[in-house]
C-alpha cells in the first residue's frame, strides 16, 4: 500500500471540538512548562501534540477511532462551576506545596473544565448538569 492511500485513509477533517480545544490548549502549555521544569523529553512531545491537535482541530487517533467532539455543548452548571473553580485552586496550591507537576496539571485542567464549563468525561458519560441551570 502506498503513502498516498494511507492519507487518504486518515480523514484530516477537524474532529476537536472548541471545548476540547482549549483544554487540549491549556494542558499542552502547562505540560510544555512541566517538561521544561523537568528537563522531561516524553513530557515535550505529549505537550507539543496536545498543541498541535488543538491548532488544528485534528486529532489522529480520533480519526482512527471515528470518535467527534465539534458538535459539544456546555454540560456543567454554575453550582459545579464554583465546585470545580475551588477545587483547582487547591490542587494549585498543593502543587506548590509539594513541587509536584503533576497536581499542576490536574488543577490546572479541573480549573479549566471549569472555565470553558465542559468537561471530557461528562461527554463521555452523557451526562450533563449544565441544562439544569436553564
Amino acid at each position: 500500500m502506498n503513502i498516498q492511500n494511507k492519507l487518504n485513509e486518515i480523514k484530516a477533517s477537524p474532529n476537536v471540538g472548541t471545548n476540547e480545544q482549549e483544554i487540549r490548549f491549556v494542558g499542552g502549555l502547562v505540560v510544555l512548562l512541566a517538561s521544561a521544569a523537568t528537563a522531561s523529553v516524553i513530557l515535550m512531545v505529549v505537550g507539543v501534540y496536545l498543541l498541535a491537535t488543538a491548532y488544528l482541530r485534528w486529532c489522529p487517533g480520533y480519526s482512527k477511532l471515528g470518535k467527534n467532539t465539534c458538535e459539544e455543548g456546555k454540560n456543567v452548571g454554575a453550582r459545579e462551576q464554583n465546585i470545580r473553580y475551588g477545587i483547582g485552586a487547591l490542587v494549585v496550591l498543593a502543587a506548590a506545596a509539594y513541587g509536584s507537576v503533576i497536581l499542576l496539571i490536574v488543577g490546572a485542567i479541573i480549573a479549566d473544565t471549569a472555565h470553558i464549563r465542559w468537561c471530557p468525561a461528562y461527554y463521555k458519560l452523557g451526562k450533563n448538569t449544565y441544562a439544569a441551570d436553564k
